[in-house]
């Protein structure tokens, strides 16, 4: 056979692209079945939960530049590969089952995940042992950058990209002259409050921009270090962009009308700082290797190398225990789908969002007076916001003295939701809990929490959930963290429900009274907010 770089390299193409296209994927098809079997179902809702997550739906393209790298590297192979050690085979695809099997019983994604690349991981050991597991690790390194780390850091790392945000948006704004205070993830403006939780919404790009600088470094070879350095440049480059997104909208909301973080010029704005970021990552590298590699001098003559000849590849057929393996692998695959047929109402029932029977162009309002208090603005409606997990969010803010309030309305949910859980996920800590019980249109059914962030940060929080026919929900034991309580509720779950919270956030102590003020606000809103909701909704 002719090598690659020979005149008839068509041919040597040819046959160097069948070659290394069976020691990437080969063995019979009966074993690669197997696999597929018995990760696809969990795969499947692997992939489906990615695309739930914002900052994680650029998976495809990570799967696709991961294919490019596994199939670059394997064709540079110079030497046919050979097959690994049989045992650490067995004991990766070993490995690899018990992971699956463990996640198949708890019904756990992110470990099928994690069981995916070590399945990988034995296969490549398989066909072409270390030359071609080399080969494929820059693929690996790829395919982790579309794997959440767990114990939710990625949200952990989002609070503190927002808050890093935050602090340097209100120092750019000092700077400009603008008045401005702010409290957690709120710069509240004169008259305004800019909630970084939505304005600062291209921080999601963190990990796409990360992905595709180290996409683009794997791809140059370039080093572990330089690697690492152009990954931490890069975040740099995002919260840059956003801290001056997030202070070029406050600036212009206080000169004018016009609201940049809201809306087309929000999307189109965050599609134009995410070019930028691909441009400086490419210009990064270019940087990199004008300055840290020198200019080679032009050879006098170009010399063309003679054609290799490159023996057979070593075709060792599969051990006898691959089937068994496949077998068992198809095993756990077919499990998984009775499971997930089985489990499908459950998962229909138990999720948060529920068909709501409100009319088309369904509006809701608060006086500009309640209870006291001075209401700053008129309703904000934002969507899938962080402390609420409301499919739809309706804003009021109030004002009262020093005192800074906000209402929202949130819904459609399924049963009563717990939102202490989405605050603790928010970074907020449970130092009290309240919980007035009882179900009924007049029963004074709610939840009171005081919470705290950091050191100084302090929180007063009320909530009470009411279905479509204006009863308000049993919260008794709904701020508990467990599933059963988070969903509680389920049995009035017939009609959709909507929850109404008021917040108050701030710096200073909360003190008795400024309890019973933040209560009087929420008392007097939600009766408002549920008779505004049983009478917009259409008729049965």
């Amino acid at each position: 056979m002719k090598g690659i770089g020979s005149p008839a390299s068509g041919i040597g193409l040819a046959a160097a692209v069948q070659r290394h296209s069976a020691a990437l994927l080969g063995g019979p098809s009966l074993h690669l079945l197997g696999l597929a079997l018995g990760f696809g179902p969990l795969l499947l809702l692997f992939f489906a939960n990615l695309w739930q997550r914002p900052h994680y739906q650029f998976f495809p393209m990570a799967l696709v530049g991961a294919g490019v790298l596994a199939w670059t590297r394997s064709r540079e192979l110079r030497t046919p590969p050979e097959p690994g050690h049989l045992v650490g085979v067995a004991a990766l695809l070993g490995l690899a089952w018990l992971l699956l099997a463990l996640a198949t019983w708890l019904w756990t994604p992110w470990l099928a995940g994690v069981a995916a690349l070590t399945a990988l991981t034995g296969v490549g050991w398989w066909r072409g042992g270390l030359p071609l597991l080399r080969a494929l690790t820059p693929a690996q390194v790829l395919l982790l950058a579309i794997v959440p780390p767990p114990l939710g850091l990625d949200g952990d790392l989002t609070l503190q990209l927002r808050t890093m945000a935050v602090n340097c948006s209100a120092y750019l704004l000092d700077l400009l002259g603008v008045v401005l205070a702010t409290s957690g993830n709120i710069i509240e403006l004169p008259r305004q409050k800019l909630l970084v939780a939505e304005a600062c919404s291209g921080i999601n790009s963190v990990l796409f921009a990360g992905t595709v600088c180290l996409f683009y470094n794997l791809w140059q070879r370039r080093g572990a270090g330089r690697i690492l350095v152009c990954l931490g440049l890069t975040l740099a480059f995002v919260v840059t962009g956003n801290a001056l997104r997030i202070t070029l909208g406050a600036w212009l909301l206080t000169k004018t009308s016009f609201n940049l973080l809201a809306g087309w010029p929000h999307e189109l704005l965050g599609v134009l700082l995410t070019l930028t970021y691909v441009g400086l990552i490419l210009s990064l590298d270019t940087a990199w290797t004008f300055l840290a590699e020198p200019i080679p001098e032009a050879p006098d003559e170009i010399v063309v190398p003679p054609a290799i000849e490159l023996p057979a590849a070593v075709v060792r057929p599969p051990p006898r225990w691959g089937l068994a393996f496949a077998g068992a692998f198809g095993l756990l695959g077919a499990m998984g789908i009775a499971m997930a047929w089985q489990q499908a109402p459950t998962a229909a029932a138990l999720s948060l969002a529920a068909p709501s029977a409100l009319r088309a162009g369904t509006s809701f309002s608060l006086p500009e007076d309640l209870a006291g208090w001075q209401r700053l603005d008129g309703e904000t409606a934002v969507a899938n916001r962080i402390e609420t997990a409301g499919i739809s969010s309706h804003l009021w803010h109030y004002q009262k003295g020093a005192l800074n309030a906000t209402v929202a309305l949130d819904y459609p949910f399924r049963g009563i939701h717990d939102v202490s859980i989405c605050y603790r996920g928010a970074g907020w800590t449970i130092e009290a809990c309240e919980s007035n019980g009882g179900t009924g249109s007049n029963s004074p059914v709610f939840v009171a929490i005081s919470m705290k962030k950091g050191s100084l940060e302090q929180g007063c929080l009320l909530h009470a959930t009411v279905n479509e026919r204006g009863n308000w929900l049993d919260v008794a034991g709904a701020s508990d963290s467990r599933l059963e309580s988070r969903f509680a509720g389920l049995d009035h779950a017939a009609d959709a429900t909507y929850r109404v919270q008021t917040l108050l956030a701030g710096y200073l102590a909360i003190a008795p009274v400024t309890e019973r003020q933040v209560r009087d606000l929420f008392n007097a809103a939600r009766p408002l907010l549920a008779k505004q909701i049983t009478s917009q909704l259409q008729p049965h």
